[in-house]
């Protein structure tokens, strides 16, 4: 049986000749003993060694860290380090190297020997895993061979224009050519997810099956990475289409394996038919495409037919957005703020920014309008950069003035949340601003923290060592599982105003609102209630116990320089 070669950096030398010693006598061979870094790096160079024995402190220019990660990069042998040193910043450091064991000083012969034993056991498991993926991507690169037989635009089209030839050569057909425009739901998801080798397998694998489900039925081409183009053979029914894009949509279904991970993944589909919508190739994937723009809009994993409608809808939506390109260095964005008032004081305690668009021509522009077509084109960057930047100038402003700890919200979009640059650039735009985190208030919406419950934690964990206080916007008009309660750390709780509404009326919401307030004080969190309108939802939520709230009963969303007033002039909420 071939012995296991393993190399000792050690600059202690009576310590690595009693584990250089030791080790022998256990059966391994050992192929060097070696005490600097420079010198490991030459020596696992020479040898290639199964697994390296490293101490971290060592002398010269090139540490054991350093040492390690040229050994692992470069030659992909497995790591054990060996230290007296295990503070945190020593194994932080050494964290980034992906050691496979870990050593601390002094240790027995049985504990090295086991860790060694662990250590190559991972290894040759991580690299039967590498293998199996190489040779997966192998075959999907063998595949795509074959899928790069798959018609470009220009084919599709000569094979269209052969179906329409063939249609208009038979007097009072009833046939109908369609043309299919698909996509993927949730890309940015999957983007952050996979990587290119791994998305472009997923996207190969995908095209494969649409290419089996398909068959004879039409034929298939790839706009781009993440769209794809079909050309049904004519059909006498609508009802047929609609079963050709069910049976499509049907196969995303099934998981994808990739790296021996599952995914699923669903699409959108957009369908438009010759004579109807359009006479040309182009124009039908244009309108097919608004129809799948359409399907992903309201939810996705679904298919719609093209409507007059959409072209109407898309020429506002483009307008809209040239319009929102230049809406920041026009100065016509404005933040608004719409007090929090504490329900025991009745004192304004702080504010949430909303964003509102105003034009001189249109007037104001409603956020429903023009956030789903920022987030879509990008736009939603610059936008949140300015919320954020602006939202802590005017806090910072509101402490100028001598008018007390006033706390500001702020609304995030899931485009925001799911940047992992969010923690960093919050708190370079919070120090520029010179105000202390806690004055800053994050809102996030259920629907955004559920979708990838783990990714939420971890941003939330970031986001609150910066002394950022997270709140749950719109509470209980989702999922609210008291599984996600327990998991998400976040410190507010917002009731939405659908349950505010009448409370003090509706014995169904009076139990809903108390058992809320009940339950978000028992996990600890503060509870603010949204759109208060009425004396009597007033006193309700305060004889329950709310903490704060905000609506029309105190004060509209106002503008800065109207905000600050209210608060300079000490305006205080009557409680009776």
């Amino acid at each position: 049986m071939k012995k296991i070669k393993l190399l000792i950096v050690e600059d202690e030398l009576i310590a690595a000749e009693i584990i250089s010693r030791n080790l022998k006598q256990q059966g391994y061979e050992v192929v060097g003993v070696v005490s600097t870094g420079e010198e490991a790096i030459q020596e696992a160079i020479a040898n290639h060694p199964d697994l390296v024995l490293m101490d971290i402190m060592l002398p010269g220019d090139i540490d054991g860290i350093k040492a390690a990660d040229t050994i692992h990069t470069q030659l992909q042998v497995p790591i054990v380090y060996m230290t007296a040193y295990a503070d945190n910043d020593t194994l932080e450091k050494a964290k980034h190297t992906e050691p496979y064991g870990y050593l601390v000083k002094p240790f027995k012969p049985q504990d090295i020997r086991t860790t060694i034993e662990i250590a190559l056991q991972r290894y040759e498991t991580e690299k039967a895993m590498a293998n199996r993926y190489t040779a997966q991507i192998q075959v999907a690169q063998e595949k795509l061979q074959q899928l790069n037989q798959v018609p470009k635009l220009t084919l599709l089209e000569k094979q269209f224009n052969q179906i329409i030839n063939a249609l208009n050569s038979v007097k009072n057909t009833q046939s109908i050519a369609s043309v299919f425009c698909l996509r993927l739901d949730r890309l940015p998801k999957l983007n952050n997810i996979l990587g290119y080798q791994e998305k472009e397998l997923l996207m190969n694998l995908l095209l494969e099956r649409l290419i089996d489900r398909l068959g004879e039925r039409g034929i298939l081409a790839r706009l781009n990475n993440d769209e794809f183009a079909i050309v049904l053979n004519p059909l006498t029914h609508k009802q047929e289409i609609s079963y050709v894009a069910q049976q499509i949509l049907q196969l995303f279904n099934e998981p994808l394996l990739i790296n021996s991970q599952e995914f699923f993944v669903t699409a959108s589909i957009g369908i438009a038919n010759f004579n109807d919508d359009g006479y040309e190739l182009e124009e039908l994937i244009n309108n097919s495409k608004k129809a799948m723009n359409y399907a992903q809009n309201i939810g996705g994993n679904r298919y719609e037919f093209y409507q007059k409608l959409f072209s109407i809808d898309w020429a506002n939506e483009l307008a809209i957005e040239v319009d929102l390109r230049h809406a920041i260095e026009r100065q016509e964005l404005q933040l608004y703020y719409q007090p929090k008032v504490d329900l025991r004081t009745g004192e304004i305690v702080g504010a949430e920014a909303l964003l509102r668009w105003y034009q001189e021509a249109k007037g104001f522009i409603s956020p429903a309008k023009f956030i789903p077509i920022a987030e879509e084109t990008g736009l939603i960057k610059p936008i949140s950069d300015w919320v954020l930047q602006t939202a802590c100038k005017h806090t910072k402003a509101l402490h100028q003035e001598g008018l007390g700890f006033i706390r500001v919200a702020v609304n995030l979009s899931g485009y925001q949340f799911n940047q992992q640059e969010l923690p960093q650039q919050l708190l370079k735009i919070i120090l520029s601003a010179e105000i202390e985190p806690k004055c800053i208030e994050l809102e996030l919406t259920e629907s955004l923290l559920i979708a990838d419950v783990t990714l939420a934690v971890n941003q939330l964990k970031l986001l609150k060592s910066l002394g950022i206080k997270i709140a749950i916007d719109d509470f209980g008009t989702r999922y609210s599982s008291l599984n996600y309660l327990q998991q998400l750390p976040f410190d507010i709780l917002k009731i939405d105003q659908c349950f505010v509404r009448d409370v003090d009326r509706n014995s169904k919401k009076k139990a809903i609102t108390k058992t809320i307030i009940d339950m978000a004080h028992q996990l600890g969190l503060k509870v603010i209630a949204e759109g208060v309108e009425t004396e009597g939802e007033l006193q309700f939520l305060r004889q329950n116990g709310c903490d704060e709230m905000q609506g029309y009963l105190f004060s509209h969303p106002l503008p800065f320089q109207d905000f600050k007033q209210l608060v300079k002039s000490k305006a205080i909420l009557s409680i009776k």
